[in-house]
């Protein structure tokens, strides 16, 4: 028996009419091509039908319409909600009855079998987005035949051919004689079933007038695939045809899950076509029979277990009177963006309605007072449970429990636990809760609702207790005592350290106590007392000292002596400028942990500063001292008494030590002859003893000008010859002339010595009758000072000037000038 079908695999039920019984073909799907008809030039030429492009490429479209053609396609394979499905389903059995209710004749299918095929060809010659039925008065043309380019149901032509149109292509597309309801062209009757029968049978004479006694079908459930729910094995009945009539079809009828049917008082029913994925082969051959379930749960169990059981078994069993009754199962799931569980029912169909509301009580909701509707579970990958309690356990167990049944409460979220939870930031435990509710957030504690999308493993009870406990797990890094008062809003009354006023300050409220401080540092360490604070802290501070200036008290010191070596001597432990008995011994109390004191001055100099002069400590330390009176080397090259008393001995130097020496001298000999580091190296001790002591030595030197020698004369001398000498290093001269010997030998000695005798003064010095010759002048002159006579050149003063005893002799040196030409001329 040979059928056909019109409908792909995701079509309605084939038509069964006058007991012959439409069954599903397993034609094969020919390749997708695109083409057009060739043109009567190739068809003259022999030249092969093959097809140019003439749909758009995908790609051409515009992005637009692209995505819209996408949205579209994707609406016709998602599971649609129940009800949305109870829309489908009175639709598609609209368009079944309707096919039952007009059923085509036997005669006119077989008539119909000999003379067309079951394929669909796009109408690319008419330019109207839509396929057509291969019949006898539409055929098909012959290229697309031979070309393979027909298909073999309506739906995998329009998508294959019009996929940018394609909602357009399966609304108008139809066959021969199609019926049309108000939601648009059917599939027509010719093309829906044809049967080949070895006995033809005759049309009736007129449409049935009269329900069938006894309907055919087992009344168990087998699976709807298109529709995502399992219908029963019952006849699709029309609707009524009388106007005054208000029966509804039963949407729980599939069609006869059995390739055979039962007619009844001339009615055809429809029957399925074997496409059941669990189906059995029939016993005549004319298909596969589904898998039959007695019950709806166990068809939804068995065919859709991937769907929500609930869902598929109410939405099965609806009839079509109204929408589906199923309003979830009331069971919870999770919601790990909101880190709550929320129950298996409908949210508030209002958009203003809340939908952390309560779930209603009624007998027709599942729910369970209290909890929150997330919506209903479509799918049964996403595990139920009976209670929030198990739901939080089981999938939000990182979650503190009791802030995950909270939060899974309507209000629960907005309203919190008050509980306490850690916030690190502040080092500090806040209670989950609204502040406007509480009495307790306006009094201490401090109440900040936790986020919906925060959480905390661990939330502890608002009671000291809870905050000793909350502080010492969740915050260990914090001071206990920081958390615990900053909790509850009170001060500790603690000692804590500042380290930038280098004291130690009191927790408690500022002016309520001398070393009042609030705190802010919540890792910082309390101490019971400020010895503790300051011993622990600022161990490097004199204590008496920091405690003194951690507690505001007045600290005199210890009136014992320390170092204080930045003016080399030893200071007595009391305040500076104060009126404690040897005042001028204070330098200020010690401020150092590490400073040793002593009874008494004497025992500071030998034991802490024995590296100096014992005398110079103990003079220094005495603040009414005016120094030693002995001497000392400095770097001049001479040696100073060190005393600030007046009058100072006449030529001799007085100052106060200025840092430290190690030795004092008690006589000036003695100083410059003691090789004292302090002195130069080469120092002369005759010129260290003669300028310490303003004695001079009455020796020659070399003046400092450097042009003659000086007499060092003795302090308050003033004769032209004395000079005071600068360098140490001096070196002394019986006589002007041996002077000028040694130190200036370019010069004429007896010149030169009695320059320096004169005082250095030209007009002072001898003339003589002597003659010498001015080379620059190119004659001779006479040896005087320059303008006393016309003949003068000044006196010769250098040592390889060679004075002539007459002109004539003088001349003699300038051979090469006429003797009368050589004598200067006034």
């Amino acid at each position: 028996m040979k059928t056909r079908t019109s409908s792909s695999s995701r079509a309605l039920p084939a038509l069964a009419v006058g007991g012959a019984i439409c069954a599903s073909a397993a034609a094969s799907r020919p390749p997708r091509t695109w083409g057009r008809q060739p043109s009567q030039s190739q068809r003259a030429q022999g030249r092969p039908e093959t097809m140019t492009s003439f749909a758009p490429r995908r790609d051409d479209l515009p992005q637009q319409q692209q995505q819209q053609q996408q949205r579209r396609r994707q609406q016709r394979q998602t599971p649609r909600n129940p009800l949305e499905r109870t829309t489908l389903h009175r639709r598609l059995h609209r368009r079944r009855a309707q096919r039952v209710g007009d059923p085509t004749p036997p005669s006119a299918a077989a008539s119909s079998s000999s003379s067309s095929s079951s394929w669909w060809y796009p109408n690319w010659s008419g330019g109207t987005n839509v396929c057509l039925l291969d019949t006898p008065g539409r055929p098909m043309p012959s290229y697309m035949s031979q070309q393979n380019l027909m298909k073999d149901t309506m739906d995998s032509c329009c998508d294959g051919y019009y996929w940018w149109d394609l909602e357009h292509c399966t609304d108008n597309s139809a066959g021969e004689d199609a019926a049309v309801d108000g939601d648009g062209p059917l599939v027509a009757n010719d093309a829906a079933a044809e049967v080949d029968t070895s006995s033809p049978t005759s049309p009736p004479t007129s449409p049935p007038s009269s329900s069938p006694t006894s309907l055919p079908g087992s009344k168990e459930w087998y699976a709807d695939y298109e529709g995502f729910r399992c219908v029963q094995d019952c006849p699709i009945i029309p609707e009524s045809s009388s106007p005054n009539s208000s029966a509804h079809p039963d949407l729980r009828c599939g069609g006869l899950a059995s390739p055979s049917v039962t007619v009844a008082n001339g009615t055809s029913f429809v029957a399925l076509g074997g496409t059941g994925a669990s189906g059995a082969a029939s016993s005549d051959g004319g298909g596969t029979t589904p898998a039959l379930h007695p019950t709806a749960e166990e068809c939804c169990r068995s065919q859709f277990s991937y769907l929500a059981l609930g869902l598929c078994v109410a939405s099965s069993e609806h009839d079509g009177e109204g929408d589906v009754d199923y309003s979830g199962s009331g069971e919870y799931y999770v919601d790990y963006e909101n880190g709550r569980c929320v129950q298996d029912c409908a949210p508030p169909a209002s958009d203003d309605a809340d939908p952390s509301a309560p779930s209603s009580s009624s007998s027709s909701d599942p729910s369970s007072a209290g909890g929150i509707c997330g919506g209903i579970v479509a799918e049964s990958s996403t595990a139920l449970y009976a209670n929030a309690t198990a739901c939080c356990s089981a999938r939000l167990s990182y979650m503190d429990p009791f802030l995950c049944e909270t939060r899974s409460e309507a209000g629960g979220a907005e309203e919190g636990t008050f509980r306490l939870y850690p916030r690190a930031s502040s080092g500090t435990c806040v209670i989950d809760y609204d502040p406007s509710h509480a009495i307790i957030c306006s009094i201490g504690y401090t109440c900040d609702l936790l986020s919906p999308k925060s959480w905390v493993s661990k939330l502890y009870p608002v009671s000291p207790s809870g905050v000793e406990e909350c502080c010492r797990v969740d915050l260990s890094h914090v001071n206990p005592s920081y958390c615990r008062a900053k909790t509850m809003g009170i001060v500790s009354r603690k000692w804590f350290v500042n380290y930038a006023e280098g004291v130690c300050h009191q927790d408690c409220e500022v002016g309520t106590g001398p070393s009042c401080a609030l705190n802010a540092d919540p890792a910082v360490t309390y101490y019971d007392t400020p010895q503790e604070c300051c011993s622990s802290k600022l161990g490097y501070r004199s204590q008496p000292l920091c405690v003194a200036d951690s507690t505001h008290a007045v600290y005199e010191g210890t009136g014992r002596y320390y170092v204080d070596y930045r003016n080399s001597r030893c200071a007595r432990d009391c305040p500076a400028g104060g009126n404690a008995t040897n005042a001028a011994d204070c330098a200020g109390v010690a401020e150092d942990s590490n400073a040793v004191l002593h009874d008494d001055a004497a025992g500071c100099c030998a034991t802490s500063m024995s590296y100096m002069s014992q005398e110079l400590c103990e003079d220094r330390s005495n603040g009414t001292a005016t120094g030693t009176g002995m001497y000392y080397p400095i770097s001049a090259g001479i040696c100073v008494k060190d005393t600030s008393a007046t009058p100072c001995p006449s030529g001799e130097t007085c100052q106060r030590v200025d840092g430290w020496v190690s030795t004092l001298y008690d006589a000036i000999a003695e100083c410059c002859d003691s090789d004292d580091y302090a002195l130069p190296s080469n120092v002369n001790p005759k010129y260290c003893r003669a300028v310490s002591d303003g004695t001079g030595t009455d020796g020659w030197f070399l003046h400092p000008d450097g042009d003659r020698c000086a007499k060092h004369c003795a302090s308050g001398d003033e004769g032209v010859e004395c000079a005071a000498p600068s360098d140490p290093t001096t070196s002394y001269h019986p006589t002007a002339q041996g002077c000028c010997l040694v130190e200036l030998g370019h010069l004429n000695s007896r010149t030169c010595a009695e320059f320096s005798e004169k005082g250095g003064i030209l007009e002072d010095l001898a003339e003589t009758a002597e003659y010498y010759v001015d080379w620059i002048r190119q004659a001779c002159v006479r040896n005087c000072p320059e303008g006393s006579a016309g003949e003068c050149g000044g006196i010769a003063a250098g040592k390889w000037v060679v004075l002539h005893p007459n002109i004539t002799s003088c001349c003699e040196d300038l051979h090469y000038i006429d003797e009368t030409d050589c004598l200067v001329k006034p």
